[in-house]
C-alpha cells in the first residue's frame, strides 16, 4: 500500500507520523526514525451503500462480488467472464472492523492465479465500477451481487446430486440442469417439507430429537440479494427456535450434507421431491386446513377415522371458517365399549350428527368466548360455554388446548366427546332414529322428502344447512312427502334437518 508524505513548516511527515531523525544511511539503504507506529489500511473492509447498505469493498472502497455459479469451492468465471469480472486477490489480507479473518480464505484457480474467497464465495471486481462506492455489477444476470458481510440468504446455481449419486433437474427427475436455489450465507443448501402447512413446521419434534436428519435454519434476520423480495422471508418460532421462512415454507438444511458447500443430497430423501431445494419462482405454501390439524395429530387418530368415514374430510377442508372443537383418543375410548366401532358402521347416521355437533360455522377464537355463551353447530342444536377458574368447558368437555388456527378456521382440543341432546344415552348410540328418507341423492333438479315416520299430531320443521353452518330454507313439515327444488343451491354438501318437539334428525344432502 502507499503512503504519504507531508511536508509543513520544515517539518516531514508519513501520513500522520512525524520524521524526528533523518538520513541514518546504512551500506544497504537508509533509516528514517517516526513517532508513530504506521497501520496499513485493511484490505477489505465494509462499506455503506445508499441502496444496498453494508458491502464489502477493497481497501480504495471498490465493491466486490459474489457470483451464484460459484456453488463449490472454486470459481466459474473463466475466459471472456474475467474481462469483465476480474480476480480480487490480495495477499497479506488484513479486515476491516466488523470482518471476521477467519472468514477469509485463498484458492487457486484453475489457470492458476490467486483468489480471495469470503466465506467460501470467491471475489471479484465488476470492470463498470469506475468510482469508489459503486455498485453497478449487483443483480446483473441475476447471478451477480455485491457482496455483503450479513447475507442470511444467498442464490446459487448449481446441478442437484442427490444421496443416491443421481442428477436431478429442477422437477427431481432424472438429468442434467442448471437450477437456481437457496443457500446460507456460507453456500449450504436450504430446503423445504412438501409436508409443512404455510408458517407451520410439522418435521421437527419437540425435543428436537430428529434435528440432526433435517436441521431447522435457525435465523430470523433477513438479509437477501438485491433480486429477492425480503418481505416473502419471515420466522416462526419451533418449540423456542426461531426458524426462517420463505413464503410460508419453513427452512431446513440436510444433515446428510454435512455442512458441505454446494452439496444437495437431501433432494433424493425419502424419495425425489420430498424435500425440494427452496427456490425464487416456489408456489406458497398452503395454510393447514381444519382436517390437516385432525390428520396430523397424534392424538386424534379416530377423530381423523371419523371424519372420513363420514365423509366429511372434503367439505370440511372448504373455505369455511369452521370452528372444530376435536375430542382426543382418550376421549372416544372413554365411550362405552363398542360404540366406536358401532358408529363407523353407519357413518351416515348418527357418526355425521356427532361429528357435525362439534362444528360451529366462523372462526371463534378462545378470546371470544364468554361464559354462558351459546352457540349453535353445524348439527343445528346448541353447545354452552361454560368458564370457571380460568377452564373452559363446552357442556361437559373441557378444552384442553385452545387456538390451533388453521387457513379455514381453528381447531380446540377437548377431553370429552360432545353428544347432541337427542341421544340421552351414550348406549343408544348403537341404533339411531331415522324420521324421514329422501331421494333421490344426489339430487341435480328435485328432492323428495318422505316424512311418513313423523308423529302427525306435532309440528315439525325441515331446514336446510350448508356446510358452513348457514341455514339455506326452513319449512314447516306438514306434508307427508314434501317435493323441494335443489337447482337454486350450488353444487356441493348440504345437511338437512329435521325437528320435531325434542327429536331431531340429520341427513346428508348432495347436490350435483
Amino acid at each position: 500500500q502507499e503512503i504519504t508524505v507531508t511536508i509543513t513548516d520544515g517539518k516531514v511527515f508519513i501520513n500522520d507520523a512525524q520524521v524526528i531523525v533523518a538520513d541514518i544511511v546504512a551500506g544497504n539503504g537508509v533509516v528514517h526514525v517516526i513517532d508513530v507506529v504506521l497501520i496499513p489500511a485493511p484490505g477489505v473492509k465494509i462499506s455503506e451503500h445508499q441502496n444496498l447498505g453494508k458491502i464489502i469493498t477493497d481497501t480504495n472502497g471498490m465493491t466486490l462480488y459474489f457470483l451464484s455459479r460459484d456453488a463449490k469451492d472454486f470459481s466459474n468465471c473463466t475466459g471472456t467472464c474475467l474481462e469483465n469480472w476480474p480476480v480480487f486477490y490480495n495477499p497479506g489480507l488484513m479486515v476491516g472492523e466488523g470482518l471476521n479473518a477467519d472468514d477469509f480464505g485463498t484458492i487457486v484457480r484453475e489457470d492458476g492465479m490467486k483468489q480471495t474467497t469470503y466465506k467460501g464465495w470467491p471475489l471479484y471486481y465488476y470492470i463498470h465500477d469506475i468510482n469508489p462506492g459503486q455498485a453497478i455489477g449487483d443483480g446483473r444476470s441475476n447471478t451477480w451481487f455485491a457482496a455483503k458481510p450479513d447475507y442470511t440468504i444467498m442464490l446459487v446455481n448449481n446441478q442437484l446430486v442427490g444421496n443416491d449419486g443421481k442428477n436431478y433437474k429442477g422437477d427431481y427427475t432424472a438429468g442434467y440442469q442448471i437450477i437456481q436455489y437457496f443457500t446460507d450465507d456460507r453456500g449450504r443448501t436450504l430446503y423445504t417439507w412438501t409436508r409443512d402447512f404455510f408458517n407451520t413446521n410439522k418435521f421437527t419434534r419437540q425435543d428436537f430429537s430428529n434435528n440432526g436428519n433435517w436441521p431447522v435454519y435457525e435465523e430470523d434476520n433477513i438479509v437477501v440479494p438485491s433480486t429477492l423480495d425480503a418481505s416473502l422471508f419471515s420466522s416462526i418460532d419451533v418449540h423456542g427456535r426461531k426458524q426462517m421462512t420463505y413464503k410460508g415454507w419453513p427452512l431446513y438444511y440436510f444433515g446428510a450434507d454435512g455442512n458441505v458447500r454446494g452439496n444437495t443430497k437431501g433432494v433424493s430423501v425419502p424419495s425425489p421431491g420430498i424435500w425440494p431445494v427452496a427456490r425464487q419462482n416456489m408456489e406458497a405454501a398452503m395454510p393447514a386446513t381444519v382436517v390437516d390439524i385432525v390428520v396430523n395429530s397424534e392424538a386424534h387418530n379416530i377423530l381423523e377415522a371419523a371424519v372420513i368415514a363420514a365423509g366429511l374430510a372434503e367439505t370440511l377442508s372448504g373455505t369455511g371458517p369452521f370452528t372444530i372443537f376435536a375430542p382426543t383418543d382418550a376421549a372416544f375410548e372413554a365411550l362405552p365399549e363398542g360404540t366406536v366401532e358401532t358408529l363407523l358402521q353407519d357413518p351416515s347416521g348418527l357418526l355425521t350428527q356427532i361429528l357435525l355437533y362439534h362444528a360451529v360455522a366462523g372462526k371463534v377464537m378462545s378470546t371470544d368466548l364468554s361464559n354462558g355463551m351459546k352457540a349453535t353447530t353445524v348439527q343445528g342444536q346448541e353447545i354452552t360455554v361454560t368458564i370457571t377458574d380460568g377452564k373452559v368447558f363446552i357442556n361437559d368437555a373441557q378444552v384442553i388446548v385452545a387456538d390451533i388456527v388453521a387457513g379455514n378456521g381453528v381447531v380446540h382440543v377437548i377431553d370429552v366427546v360432545l353428544i347432541p341432546e337427542t341421544t340421552t344415552n351414550v348406549t343408544d348410540i348403537s341404533g339411531g332414529e331415522t324420521m324421514f328418507s329422501m331421494y333421490p341423492n344426489p339430487a341435480s333438479s328435485t328432492v323428495t322428502f318422505d316424512l311418513r315416520n313423523l308423529d302427525t299430531f306435532a309440528p315439525a320443521t325441515l331446514s336446510i344447512y350448508s356446510m358452513d353452518g348457514r341455514m339455506i330454507r326452513q319449512m314447516p313439515a306438514i306434508d307427508p312427502v314434501i317435493n323441494y327444488d335443489v337447482r337454486d343451491l350450488k353444487n356441493g354438501l348440504y345437511i338437512v334437518v329435521l325437528k320435531q318437539n325434542n327429536r331431531i334428525s340429520t341427513e346428508k344432502l348432495i347436490v350435483r
